[in-house]
């Protein structure tokens, strides 16, 4: 599929998703590319799950006021880690799982799942999927290595360890498919190295 779009946004964890709403009140002709987990990391792994984990740690903790509030046998409590790890996990979830995973299926064919490839300042190569765009928004990482006049390498090495993939290692996956040879992948990709 080719497609042309206004803005691409690369990315849906914290920086792409508050890009999303600031982008949807302006245009509705967006792509968001996404090759990862959707979602925040706060909201996945840090933040929100050590918040509930802490809060039932409260909740356990206040056990030693009860008797003043006429509760007794508080200290015949007990914890039981793998309920509270899977009630944690459940609250994350409803964040997770329901709310954002929601929201970003309302958006249907603006997104696109796979790891972007710059092909040049405004086209994308995503799998199979080639996508032209007027603003293409990055990871901050990225940016403030572009601003900054980082070597190419350093910036290269950014947009890998965010997700981005080289038109080599897309070629590399069309070799394994089947889909071309590895003398046309060095040759396409050795020309745009030059």
């Amino acid at each position: 599929m080719k497609k042309k779009v206004k803005i691409a946004i690369i990315g849906a964890g914290s920086a792409g998703l508050y890009a999303l709403s600031k982008v949807k009140k302006e245009t509705d002709d967006f792509i968001l590319i996404n090759s990862g987990p959707y979602g925040t990391t706060c909201a996945r792994v840090g933040c929100m799950p050590s918040k509930a984990l802490i809060r039932i740690a409260e909740y356990y903790h206040n056990r030693e006021h009860f008797a003043k509030s006429g509760i007794e046998n508080s200290e015949s409590l007990k914890v039981s880690i793998p309920q509270v790890l899977q009630r944690v996990r459940e609250q994350r979830d409803i964040l997770v799982k329901h709310n954002i995973k929601q929201s970003i299926e309302r958006l249907g064919n603006k997104v696109l799942n796979g790891k972007a490839e710059f092909l040049d300042k405004h086209t994308l190569l995503v799998g199979d999927d080639m996508i032209i765009a007027e603003k293409i928004i990055i990871d901050d990482k990225i940016r403030q290595n572009i601003q900054s006049n980082s070597t190419a390498s350093i910036i290269r090495d950014a947009a890998l360890a965010s997700g981005m993939r080289t038109l080599r290692h897309q070629g590399v996956d069309a070799v394994l498919k089947g889909d071309t040879t590895i003398e046309e992948v060095l040759r396409v990709t050795m020309r745009m190295e030059l």
